[in-house]
């Protein structure tokens, strides 16, 4: 159809085994029962599968809907035949910035198959004879692999059922984005990439000559990544849910995300980054987050990452929970990411309760994030406690957040040993005049600093409250907890500690 046009398809019951083009417009695919299978290729059933360009494809599926590729025609270079010899072939991507797939199982599985090999082989055999193939090429084309290449947004549900997605690749795109959403399980085990390229990076049809289409999906080095940081101006995080079940898989990821599992986080590989210092990375299990075989989670970037359990954190045999600033991604801040996990929270916490009750005592640690940011007052505090503490006496046995109070109380003149240590250090060099103009500042109006961090922190979104809140209620557990041990039988004493 000349200059684009939609695709509609309606079934009562199934759609079987399809292949659908859009190059313009959008592809409506829906179906009362199943999209599902029709055909096979040797002993493997054949999927449907889309061809897509500028525009997008929504599916529905009454029960289960099964997807064996999704890909960008012009991302397979031709045929030697075609091309008329192999130096003349090219590839380059022709999906557009706001190319989208969406697809929905209402009361069945959501299977994301992204079947290569098989793909493959369909190619082979409809092609039998024909010299140079597409699916065969390599160098910078991406062969077979382009059968799994998708657009730069995919939105996936499964409403009551199970979602499962082989190995995918998501074109960069500067608002791209990516929801996986299921009733029980969520799982990726051969992994799932959103490019973090520029996108003037990748080929197109005025640019052949641009860097390989084979090297887009590698965020693990720093040419993975764009230097204009392509999620800069994108403010929606990856959601990755599973309601009542279980998420597992490798996920490597661009931006922040909220990954949030009814029952368990299994075996989790997790490549993510926060873009801003306002990010947080949420990673919440309803009851375990167990990595006892295996995995990892790696954060670039500023911000917070935030995991969270319902009973246990079991690291086992993983790699463990790391944030690593811009060691991967240059482009990035410097400073790494803040880090908090907490195990044997049913649900979710009551942030607003706590705020209300605990933050009228905590106005200059606030203060003090507002001014630094959560990495800053990670870096900060430590030095101010041991710098309070070393005073002896009453300060001797002070905890952090009393040791701020105490320091921000102190004259200039005392103040002024911490900051000449601290400014012999690269790590604190930046970030001095800041901490330096917050002393000066409370000094001069200590009540009226308070009193406006903590109107500035209530006007941010909860999200962003959650870590300050988790800090106070560390200390809150601190301070408890010390009052009861000095209580000894005294259980009166001990009770009135903990509820404090």
């Amino acid at each position: 159809m000349q200059g684009g046009g939609d695709v509609i398809v309606r079934a009562g019951r199934d759609i079987g085994s399809g292949v659908f083009h859009v190059g313009r417009g959008t592809g409506t695919l829906e179906a009362g029962r199943d999209i599902t299978t029709a055909r096979s290729q040797g002993a493997a059933q054949v999927g449907t599968v889309l061809a897509l360009q500028e525009g997008g494809f929504d599916l529905d599926a009454g029960r289960d809907l099964r997807i064996d590729g999704v890909f960008n025609p012009t991302a397979l270079v031709q045929a030697t035949n075609n091309a008329g010899n192999a130096s003349a072939r090219t590839a380059f991507s022709t999906y557009s910035p706001d190319a989208a797939v969406r697809a929905t199982a209402v009361s069945g599985s959501l299977d994301l198959r992204n079947a290569t090999d098989t793909l493959r082989q369909v190619a082979i055999t409809a092609t039998a004879g024909v010299a140079g193939l597409p699916v065969n090429a390599s160098g910078d084309s991406l062969g077979g692999a382009a059968f799994a290449t998708y657009p730069g947004a995919l939105d996936a549900t499964a409403i009551t059922g199970s979602l499962a997605i082989g190995q995918t690749n998501l074109m960069p795109a500067a608002r791209g984005r990516l929801n996986l959403i299921a009733g029980t399980d969520v799982g990726a085990a051969q992994g799932i990439v959103m490019s973090d390229n520029a996108p003037a990076s990748v080929r197109s049809a005025t640019n052949a000559t641009a860097g390989s289409l084979a090297r887009l999906f590698n965020p693990r080095i720093a040419a993975g990544h764009d230097p204009a940081v392509l999620h800069a101006d994108d403010p929606d995080p990856v959601r990755i849910v599973a309601a009542s079940g279980d998420v597992s898989g490798v996920f490597n990821l661009p931006k922040a995300v909220r990954l949030i599992a009814g029952r368990d986080v299994r075996t989790l590989t997790l490549f993510g980054q926060n873009i801003s210092a306002s990010d947080t990375t949420l990673i919440r299990a309803g009851r375990d987050f167990d990595a006892s075989l295996g995995g990892l989670v790696e954060i670039g970037g500023p911000g917070h990452v935030l995991l969270q359990a319902g009973r246990n954190v079991d690291l086992g045999i993983s790699s463990g929970v790391v944030t690593r600033g811009n060691l991967v991604n240059p482009y990035l801040a410097e400073s790494g990411a803040s880090l908090t996990v907490v195990a044997g929270v049913g649900g979710s916490p009551d942030y607003a309760a706590a705020s209300v009750r605990y933050l009228p005592q905590y106005g200059a640690l606030a203060a003090t994030l507002l001014r630094l940011g959560e990495a800053g007052l990670a870096r900060y505090l430590p030095e101010v406690t041991q710098f309070v503490r070393a005073r002896g006496g009453a300060d001797a046995a002070v905890d952090p957040q009393g040791a701020l109070r105490r320091f921000l109380s102190l004259d200039a003149a005392t103040q002024q040993g911490l900051l000449e240590r601290l400014g012999t250090r690269d790590e604190f060099i930046a970030s001095l005049p800041g901490f330096a103009g917050l002393l000066a500042d409370y000094r001069a109006a200590p009540l009226q600093i308070e009193d406006a961090a903590r109107a500035a922190f209530a006007a941010l979104p909860a999200q962003q409250q959650q870590p300050l809140l988790n800090r106070i209620l560390a200390a809150e557990l601190t301070v408890a907890g010390a009052g009861a041990a000095r209580a000894g039988g005294d259980a009166a004493a001990r009770d009135a500690a903990y509820r404090r």
